[in-house]
């Protein structure tokens, strides 16, 4: 009986997560873009400074699809205030913005901050309430609006380096192993984390 019941329960499971993979499918056309060009925002967290929504923004992105197909991504600091060499990201995120947006009263009385900015936008553990925010500052600061946002941490980039392998970032190997390590040593204003991720968005373009 106690066998039936852990088969009733698999094929239970197996039935959810085939339908929610089946729902996932019908929607890929629409989310890469397939009758309209697509762009997503990409905000990577830094899980050892903690926020609500998971940790504090470090970098953003631009994720871009056209027809079906992975058209551009590219990477950049969130303190970014000119033109990348690459001439790739250019908005100047968090000194472009002139509207007065007041942060949580946590945030203000525990952080001293007195002006809410892209970088510290996950202020609710719910990604959905954080993902609005995140995307009306963005195109505040941007003058362009995303179709969506998605957020990656530290530990999701390890799992990554954990499925390429160590990759090289400005002459130094960076690993599964030692990501924490290399990242906590750095000054805070190193740009490890866009570069990291411009790294694995060669490896999935294959530039």
């Amino acid at each position: 009986t106690r066998r039936f019941g852990n088969l009733t329960e698999s094929a239970d499971m197996l039935v959810r997560n085939c339908s929610q993979l089946l729902q996932f499918v019908s929607l890929l056309p629409d989310i890469t873009g397939s009758n309209k060009a697509k762009t997503y925002l990409v905000l990577i967290q830094d899980n050892w400074q903690l926020r609500p929504g998971g940790g504090f923004i470090k970098a953003y992105g631009l994720l871009k699809f056209e027809n079906g197909h992975l058209k551009n991504i590219d990477f950049d600091d969130i303190y970014s205030l000119s033109d990348s060499e690459k001439n790739k990201l250019s908005y100047k995120i968090d000194t472009s913005l002139k509207e007065k947006i007041e942060p949580p009263l946590e945030y203000s009385a525990r952080l001293g901050m007195k002006q809410l900015f892209l970088r510290d936008s996950n202020t609710s553990v719910d990604f959905a309430t954080n993902s609005l925010l995140a995307r009306d500052l963005f195109t505040k600061e941007s003058s362009q609006s995303p179709d969506g946002v998605i957020a990656l941490d530290l530990t999701f980039l390890e799992s990554l380096l954990l499925v390429t392998g160590p990759l090289q970032v400005e002459g130094t190997q960076i690993s599964a192993e030692n990501l924490n390590d290399i990242y906590l040593t750095l000054p805070a204003n190193d740009d490890l984390l866009p570069k990291l991720a411009d790294k694995f968005a060669g490896q999935l373009t294959g530039t």
